[in-house]
């Protein structure tokens, strides 16, 4: 075994120790049982249908799971808990219940499984379970703390066991720092030469994104190959869009609405499920809107990676424990594409790339500065990408100095 899969093997064992005990969330986060109960079967509707008894059946399972497992919850959490985390909870949890049945309700009528009439009485009774598990949550926290920021060593425990990082949490913020400035300098760039166009309307309906997305999906694949970026191997599966099902609707809010298939399964397209474009309030679906183009530039290049991954021989290299060197594979490839000449034809796209980029270094810089994590972050829904409203380009501020002395 070589030196580099002892190193990973270590990472891996590394985030265990930091998620039970250096930050041990099962403990001080009400929304980690949201997570693991809902979670999974948010995760399991993610996969296309059809609804067979295979699906059904470990639909069931997942359903009669979440009143054991948001019981074992009010036995861990313990007082030092989070108290943002518990508003965050509490206010999440409103309408769960309803929509946990709503969702399972759309599913038993597309399953084709025996078993499926079994999903809505369960998802009642879960909801039950998540209703009193809002109300225990409401009640414990006059008891919890306020955040508190975690002391430096974890975050260097974190980068330099789990990441395999060789950059300290200052170094990280430093060069987030000038990484921002520059992508600031990029777009105000950008957005001046694209005033001199009118901005491209956006797709009718998810439909038509849809099927817009597929023809650039094989376009963009093309250009690779063409231009001598990357192979494209036959077998290298596809990453496509498709519409919000009424079944997954309902509980988006959980997490991104990404199906990124399954090592047993790394065939399956990767699938963006999306709304309507007129109902996009943040700038990450709205530049997909615009030109989906650029959510190929990245979530794209994930789905490969993963799928590609998933392939390897030893099975050592078919995991990451961390996502920075995922995430950072895929910003390397935006600003590739940007360079090689991908958005040439379209100012506005290029806009759009540059102000993901600004987006991606101004939240690196932020979890980084000083070693700790704002509570602004942590408890930001995950389907809030961005607070500028896309309906119009973004206009960034224009970049301050960097303080060189900041680094180490």
């Amino acid at each position: 075994m070589l030196v580099n899969d002892w190193r990973l093997i270590g990472s891996a064992l590394a985030r265990v120790e930091w998620e039970l005990h250096r930050y041990p969330l099962w403990r001080l986060n009400p929304r980690f049982y949201v997570n693991a109960s809902l979670g999974p079967v948010f995760e399991s509707l993610l996969r296309p249908p059809p609804f067979d008894d295979v699906r059904v059946a470990e639909l069931v399972t997942l359903l009669q799971a979440i009143p054991r497992i948001l019981a074992d919850a009010e036995q861990n959490i313990t007082s030092d808990a989070c108290l943002e985390f518990a508003e965050l909870t509490v206010a999440q949890l409103a309408d769960a219940g309803e929509q946990l049945v709503e969702s399972m309700r759309a599913v038993s009528q597309l399953a084709t499984s025996a078993g499926a009439d079994k999903l809505v009485a369960l998802a009642l009774n879960a909801a039950g379970a998540l209703d009193g598990y809002r109300r225990w949550v409401s009640e414990a926290s006059s008891g919890f703390q306020p955040y508190r920021p975690l002391p430096r060593e974890q975050h260097d425990y974190y980068a330099q066991q789990v990441s395999l990082s060789i950059y300290d949490p200052d170094q990280w913020s430093y060069l987030a720092q000038i990484e921002e400035e520059r992508a600031l300098w990029l777009e105000l760039l950008e957005l001046q030469g694209a005033r001199r166009t009118a901005m491209p309307p956006l797709p009718d309906d998810a439909s038509a994104q849809s099927t817009r997305e597929a023809v650039d999906e094989r376009a963009v694949r093309a250009y690779y190959e063409s231009n001598g970026l990357l192979s494209q191997p036959a077998r290298l599966r596809h990453y496509i869009n498709a519409p919000m099902p009424d079944y997954l609707s309902p509980l988006r809010w959980l997490a991104v609405s990404h199906y990124t298939g399954h090592p047993d399964r790394p065939g399956d397209d990767a699938i963006n499920y999306m709304r309507e474009p007129a109902s996009l309030l943040s700038l990450i679906p709205w530049g997909k809107a615009l030109d989906s183009r650029t959510g190929i530039a990245h979530e794209g290049v994930h789905a490969q990676q993963l799928a590609m991954a998933w392939a390897h021989p030893n099975p050592v290299r078919r995991h990451y424990y961390d996502s920075e060197c995922v995430e950072g594979i895929a910003y390397y490839n935006e600003e590739l594409m940007l360079r090689v000449g991908l958005f040439l034809d379209a100012p506005y796209s290029r806009v759009a790339m540059c102000a993901l980029m600004r987006l991606a270094r101004v939240a690196g810089r932020r979890r980084r500065r000083s070693g700790h994590r704002r509570i602004e972050a942590l408890t930001r829904p995950p389907i809030s990408s961005s607070p500028e409203p896309p309906n119009l380009p973004v206009t960034p501020r224009r970049p301050t100095s960097v303080r060189p002395h900041a680094a180490k």
